[in-house]
């Protein structure tokens, strides 16, 4: 209360919005787009290396990726975390999100490209039986 009997208003939260009275815990579905991205980078680091060009990048991909499944791992064991590092895990969680739409996105890309692909082969293919294979 002030001098004149009036109260204070409480001094405002320097915590972003979303983080006001959060317990503490680790934003739910961070573990999950965690293994989702772990998974498809280690998927896509074998294939680079099943390349022979894309070895050196595939490796690091598959390293990324393994390393990723191990921080998701000790991540689950976690059951409170310190409020101050609650921004960082929002950060933490919208790029696990952006990164596993990208992936999400590129898999559709390569079907409907496939696809195409195998369109324009069986045009190819018709059009040759077709004209008697000349």
């Amino acid at each position: 209360m002030s001098d004149s009997g009036v109260p204070t208003p409480p001094a405002p939260s320097l915590a972003p919005p979303a983080l006001a009275g959060s317990s503490g815990a680790v934003p739910p579905g961070l573990t999950g787009w965690m293994s989702f991205v772990g998974i498809m980078t280690i998927l896509a680091g074998v294939l680079n290396i099943l390349s022979c060009v894309g070895i050196p990048s595939g490796v690091l991909m598959l390293i990324g990726g393994i390393a990723l499944m191990g921080a998701k791992t000790s991540l689950e064991a976690v059951r409170e975390v310190n409020p101050t590092l609650l921004p960082f895990f929002l950060k933490l969680k919208t790029f696990m999100v952006t990164t596993g739409w990208v992936y999400i996105l590129t898999l559709i890309l390569l079907a409907l490209g496939l696809l195409f692909w195998g369109g324009v082969m069986m045009t190819a293919l018709l059009g040759a039986v077709a004209n008697g294979g000349n």
